[in-house]
């Protein structure tokens, strides 16, 4: 009775149309283009981190609202390395990419995505310079090595059969 009601449209919350967006890009798993698309317009929502404009201390509804967006954001940003990736645009993520392994070194479907788009760009060095790190970071934090999937890559670039595209060199 001593305040005020604010009724909005669930489309007008950005944090409720990124889940939407979100969910929606993890259901479209054959379509590469589609999933890319999705995640690319939930991302597009983000400017800083997640409610950083709302300031409600000592709430763990809150905080734990706070941590579930911002594992979206990685899950999306995840979606879309893996679908670029796979429609062949990988070498356009790999600043980004780059940027998101930095800061979360442990998450290895990132670190994947790196290595993939790396060797994609042709920068095998550079990839498994990323892989490197990654085991490392996993060593030192958690004590533990990189997954079987994240080995296989490796070993996947060690022998060359990552990201090789036909080329056609005229020889003599």
């Amino acid at each position: 009775p001593d305040g005020y009601r604010l009724r909005v449209e669930p489309d007008a919350v950005d944090a409720v149309r990124f889940e939407r967006l979100v969910v929606a890009g993890l259901a479209a798993t054959e379509d590469s283009a589609g999933r890319a698309r999705l995640s690319r317009e939930a991302l597009d929502l983000w400017r800083g981190g997640a409610m950083q404009d709302v300031g409600l201390p000592d709430s763990g509804a809150f905080d734990a609202a706070v941590v579930r967006l911002e594992e979206l954001r990685l899950t999306a940003a995840e979606e879309r390395a893996d679908a670029e990736i796979a429609l062949g645009r990988g070498a356009e993520l790999v600043t980004g990419l780059t940027d998101l392994v930095a800061a979360n070194p442990m998450r290895e479907r990132l670190v994947a995505a790196l290595l993939r788009a790396h060797a994609a760009a042709g920068r095998d060095s550079e990839a498994l310079l990323a892989y490197q790190r990654a085991r490392e970071a996993l060593a030192d934090s958690l004590g533990v090595d990189p997954s079987p999937e994240l080995d296989a890559l490796h070993v996947a670039l060690l022998r060359g059969e990552l990201g090789r595209r036909e080329e056609s060199r005229k020889t003599n």
